[in-house]
């Protein structure tokens, strides 16, 4: 024990307190406290600010309506009512086109006799309201699932078989 003790003790005569009391440690300690109190500040703020937003939202939602009449004479209005038309027809539009490749992918691959077809369907549907990439990913997730559950030939035929219908969809 007594050797214990006295390879601690110096241990502790060897050891450079001025290593971690240096002023660029202090400094990188002391930015880091900062940051991390900002970062907390930040959060509240945000949280406080939007209470206060939702809260308030008709008021200033009226304001901005007063300020857009003043400033553009009902142009403006016209235009926003135009505009969520043309993008509500076009979400409902992609909703429906997913709906109908969700519904045929889940046929295919019950004709091919894929374990979990409905499931695998539904996300191929439900991906394809995704632009561009979407469709890709979804491909591949159900291609690497039954791969595992049905093997490299039914995993072949469903890649295919499903590339085709989203070509099909896609033209």
């Amino acid at each position: 024990k007594t050797e214990k003790v006295y390879n601690a003790i110096k241990e502790l005569q060897n050891f450079d307190l001025q290593q971690y009391l240096s002023l660029d440690r202090i400094t990188g300690y002391v930015k880091g406290a900062v940051g991390f109190a900002t970062g907390i500040f930040d959060v509240f703020v945000a949280i406080v600010v939007s209470i206060y937003i939702l809260a308030e939202r008709n008021e200033i939602l009226s304001f901005f309506k007063k300020v857009t009449k003043v400033m553009f004479k009902n142009k403006i209005e016209k235009y926003f009512y135009k505009a969520n038309g043309v993008f509500f027809k076009f979400i409902s539009s992609q909703f429906i086109d997913a709906l109908i490749v969700g519904i045929l992918a889940t046929i295919v691959m019950k004709a091919l006799n894929i374990k979990y077809a409905s499931l695998l369907g539904f996300s191929i549907g439900l991906f394809n309201m995704i632009p561009y990439f979407g469709a890709i990913i979804a491909i591949s997730i159900s291609a690497i699932i039954t791969l595992i559950t049905g093997g490299l030939s039914k995993a072949a035929i469903m890649l295919v078989s499903i590339i085709i219908l989203q070509q099909i969809d896609a033209n």
